[in-house]
């Protein structure tokens, strides 16, 4: 007899295709002489839903990473003042994740995430943060022009809006949005390109 999921031939007895595994139902149908319906065509599993798929950080079409493009500097704001501060924390953490995987293959560098930042500047009396802002803002700039991305973004923009005129209340926001334009921009390039 021979299995009807593969066409290989099955031994008298065999409880499954020693080819492909098929259940003994479909060899016992076959031995019987029953009709056997037509085998269905097997489809990716994400096929049934992409939705799932996506949400979970993956591309059904490339099995690969899809990275978030819709972040907002007033989503940080809202959020913030809802969650107590938790929300930008754990956004950045994810922000700085997304860069390490964007870039560390071609620049061989990584961030420190945000947390452990905090740590290190409460440690060096805040000399770290200016070190740290100084690496990030200017690792986003270089990852901008590597992918040929035509958006300013570097170290001047941290000194600038972040050190000389941080005291404003709009500067910083101006600086968070620049932040995370840029990001949302680098992971929508890796989105499409896989690179």
């Amino acid at each position: 007899m021979f299995c009807a999921s593969c066409g290989s031939e099955v031994r008298e007895g065999q409880m499954h295709c020693g080819s492909c595994g098929a259940p003994a139902p479909e060899l016992i149908a076959m031995h019987s002489g029953a009709p056997i319906p037509p085998a269905m065509p097997v489809q990716p599993q994400y096929a049934e839903q992409p939705a799932a798929y996506a949400m979970n950080g993956i591309n059904p079409e490339r099995s690969s990473l899809v990275l978030r493009t819709n972040r907002a500097w007033w989503k940080f704001l809202l959020l913030g003042i809802i969650t107590l501060g938790i929300y930008p924390m754990i956004a950045h953490e994810l922000m700085i994740m997304e860069l390490n995987i964007t870039a560390s293959r071609y620049d061989g560098r990584k961030t420190l995430g945000y947390a452990a930042m905090g740590f290190l500047s409460a440690l060096t009396l805040f000399v770290y943060f200016f070190v740290w802002g100084h690496q990030y803002a200017n690792r986003l700039g270089s990852e901008l022009r590597r992918r040929g991305i035509q958006y300013k973004m570097g170290a001047v923009h941290f000194w600038l809006l972040m050190v000389l005129f941080g005291f404003t209340i709009v500067c910083p926001f101006i600086y968070l949005h620049k932040t995370i334009k840029a990001t949302n921009l680098i992971n929508k390039n890796f989105n499409e390109t896989g690179i």
